[in-house]
């Protein structure tokens, strides 16, 4: 299960901005990271976690905006990494796209990490 942390400047990104963006990853980041070969890599939209953590004042060269995603390390999402992170900026950007005149800046950043989930 993806965990997706959406760090932000609140008096740069506004409230609809952030809504938006944050109904958006979920798809954006099962499409990008979904393998289908690898039964142990499949998505579902439902099992994308997204949190949101606002950017502290004393924050130094931070963007208004940061994404760190980090999902399970998988060789078939190891294999096209590069590839696989920039698809979910390009999709970032085409959200972020109808409000460029905020002139909100971001960053996207994808690990990969060994790690285990249950919920209980």
């Amino acid at each position: 299960m993806p965990l997706v942390v959406v760090r932000y400047k609140p008096d740069r990104v506004p409230d609809h901005v952030m809504e938006a963006l944050t109904r958006a990853l979920p798809e954006i980041v099962t499409l990008a990271l979904h393998v289908e070969a690898d039964p142990e890599a499949h998505l579902t939209v439902d099992e994308i976690f997204v949190d949101t953590q606002e950017i502290g004042r004393f924050a130094v060269n931070a963007n208004c905006l940061d994404i760190m995603i980090d999902a399970n390390d998988r060789p078939g999402r190891a294999a096209d990494f590069d590839a696989r992170r920039q698809g979910i900026a390009a999709d970032v950007r085409g959200v972020l796209f109808d409000y460029s005149d905020l002139n909100i800046t971001c960053g996207v950043y994808v690990r990969l990490v060994r790690g285990s989930y249950e919920e209980v």
